[in-house]
């Protein structure tokens, strides 16, 4: 019995001195998350003239033509570079379409947005969607960094590798969203593949305004100027929606 009370009497005393040891030890402070780093000058300087120098090559041989090696030999950086800023070949043509085509489809999408409040008719309401699809592309790819773009648009549009080509069709999306519907509403009656077969041909020929300008100036030895962007939105216009309307302005049976 003794003996029990002596070993009760020591966990006690064992117990304080433990309780008093840790209140007296310091309590260590929540260490705050770190912030992110906004990248220097330097860095982003190296980020550009990656996506510049690869959209270069991109745009001349595709994704399958050109090697991680090629573009950080053109862009004067080591190998590791374009691991660190992008990860691995295919992310870095991500960016690449990214930088250049997300500008255009939220411009693009903004203007088809403000077509949805429109009460007008259904001829009102087709020419104002071709007018806010055609402009936002034209006037993208007029000038020297717009061809460029139509450059790009063109080699993302139409890689054969479906993966790569996903990647590209993505960006467009949102355009899409916003565009079906309001070409759908605009052509009451019409069977939808008729009027996708037309609108296909539609944005086949804005790619192909974008993309090869100079031909009508060529072939129409000086007398088309593509650069008059007001001129050129308005003979497209004039063509894309007599094609979707089709003959006489009316709806085109299968």
């Amino acid at each position: 019995m003794v003996l029990q009370k002596k070993a009760v009497a020591a966990g006690r005393v064992k117990r304080s001195a433990d309780s008093r040891r840790a209140a007296e030890r310091p309590v260590a402070r929540k260490r705050r998350a770190a912030k992110p780093r906004k990248p220097d000058a330097r860095t982003e300087l190296t980020r550009a003239s990656i996506l510049d120098v690869a959209e270069r090559l991109f745009v001349g041989a595709g994704f399958h033509g050109v090697s991680l090696r090629q573009i950080n030999a053109e862009a004067g950086v080591n190998v590791a570079a374009i691991n660190y800023h992008f990860g691995n070949k295919r992310k870095l043509f991500e960016a690449v379409i990214a930088r250049r085509l997300d500008p255009i489809a939220r411009d693009c999408t903004e203007r088809l947005k403000a077509c949805h409040s429109l009460t007008s008719g259904a001829d009102d309401l087709l020419e104002r969607t071709l007018r806010a699809f055609v402009g936002a592309f034209i006037n993208a790819t007029v000038g020297t960094d717009g061809q460029v773009i139509a450059e790009l648009i063109s080699r993302a549009t139409t890689e054969s590798d479906p993966v790569i080509a996903k990647l590209a069709n993505h960006h467009f999306d949102i355009i899409w969203e916003q565009l079906d519907p309001l070409i759908m509403k605009s052509l009451p009656g019409y069977p939808p593949a008729k009027i996708y077969w037309r609108l296909f041909h539609v944005v086949g020929g804005v790619m192909r305004l974008c993309v090869r300008p100079q031909w009508i100036q060529y072939r129409s030895h000086g007398a088309c100027d593509p650069q008059n962007v007001e001129q050129a939105v308005e003979e497209f216009l004039e063509f894309a929606k007599a094609g979707l309307i089709g003959h006489a302005g009316r709806p085109a049976n299968i």
